[in-house]
């Protein structure tokens, strides 16, 4: 028997796109998912120097972005 698929809550770069192509999600989504999990790290981990999330989501819009992963934060 197989196993049932299991949805990653955090797929790679390569799905992502995927989502992304087919509908089933967008890429101003995935940058508000990104942005969102950064924001919830920043307290215990410190990384974050400096941030430009407004341009991020600007490009994330559709027509913004090109290319093989165009889209994937």
């Amino acid at each position: 028997a197989q196993a049932p698929a299991v949805s990653n809550p955090w797929p790679d770069a390569v799905e992502t796109v995927a989502r992304i192509r087919d509908g089933r999600t967008t890429a101003e989504a995935e940058a508000r998912r990104s942005i969102e999990a950064t924001l919830k790290l920043q307290p215990q981990l410190n990384f974050l120097v400096s941030s430009d999330f407004d341009r991020a989501l600007d490009r994330a819009k559709p027509g913004g972005l090109a290319g093989a992963f165009g889209g994937v934060p």
